[in-house]
């Protein structure tokens, strides 16, 4: 009723640097605390790890005790294999696929010296560098699960999200460096866990009935 009639409003209080305090802004950076979705032994030792949500990877050296994190990707990341000395990633969305060189600098999302700029995800010297998506040939849209084949492929296994409840199969020739995969036999059947078997001339894939969302 008070502020209807027009009264003054409460003088507002002093602030720090007129109380007498000499404030320094500066902005660091900030890591949420989000999920490790799991890890990987690399060739010389190290302990690889991987996020969700976004939040990148990250490498533990056990002979240092020294623990770095990579940077951020653009990527939630749930399913990661080691071959060949390389890192292969992928997940959430439309399982995009990346490989990433343990051995060299890692330049996604890190600006660059030259131009001022951060290297785009497919540059050819990009590390880690995008690949393609699994989605175009596998069908799912989040890749969960990996496992490598003798005959040099990697394989991936996920879900359809949104537009469907079935699982798919994606792979990467690491020879031809090209995708592969289908959908159609998994419309009955999602996808869970996948693994290597009789030293990779198998790939075994865990699957759970489901009703055929595609069938007319």
């Amino acid at each position: 009723e008070a502020a209807k009639a027009g009264a003054a409003e409460p003088p507002k209080p002093p602030s720090r640097e007129e109380l007498g305090w000499k404030c320094f802004r500066y902005t660091v950076p900030v890591h949420e605390s989000r999920r490790v979705t799991g890890v990987l032994g690399l060739p010389d030792g190290r302990i690889f790890g991987k996020c969700d949500a976004y939040q990148g990877n990250w490498i533990f050296d056990p002979k240092t005790d020294e623990f770095t994190h990579l940077g951020r990707l653009h990527l939630s990341e749930y399913t990661a294999i080691v071959h060949e000395g390389l890192v292969y990633m992928t997940g959430y969305p439309s399982g995009v696929l990346y490989r990433y060189d343990p051995s060299k600098p890692w330049t996604s999302q890190q600006v660059l010296e030259f131009g001022g700029r951060s290297l785009a995800d497919n540059h050819p010297e990009g590390n880690p560098r995008q690949l393609g998506m699994l989605r175009l040939k596998g069908g799912a849209h989040k890749f969960w699960a990996s496992a490598a084949g003798l005959n040099g492929k990697l394989y991936f296994v996920g879900r359809w999200y949104r537009d469907g409840n079935c699982g798919g199969l994606g792979w990467w020739d690491t020879k031809k460096e090209e995708f592969g995969g289908f959908w159609k036999p998994f419309a009955n059947y999602r996808t869970h866990w996948m693994t290597a078997a009789g030293d990779g001339r198998y790939i075994v894939i865990g699957t759970e009935p489901i009703e055929d969302q595609f069938e007319k």
